[in-house]
């Protein structure tokens, strides 16, 4: 992931796929997505940042499992 996100033509599709993590059923894979936008974080620009990861972490520290919502935090 952090090799994929350093070249930010990569980014938009990097966001869509760890977008289908915080949506999925599991909570593994959802605590594994909000573990993953940590990395993702500092290499985005601020638009992805405000546009597609702060509402993907605020939606994974509303959930349902205490260990999705632990995870959201860095």
């Amino acid at each position: 992931l952090i090799e994929l996100s350093e070249n930010p033509s990569n980014h938009e599709l990097l966001l869509s796929v760890l977008w289908d993590g915080v949506v999925h059923s599991s909570a593994l894979v959802r605590t594994a997505a909000a573990l993953l936008f940590e990395l993702m974080i500092k290499g985005v620009s601020d638009s992805l940042v405000s546009s597609r990861v702060v509402p993907a972490l605020v939606t994974l520290s509303n959930d349902q499992e205490i260990c999705v919502r632990i995870a959201t935090i860095p």
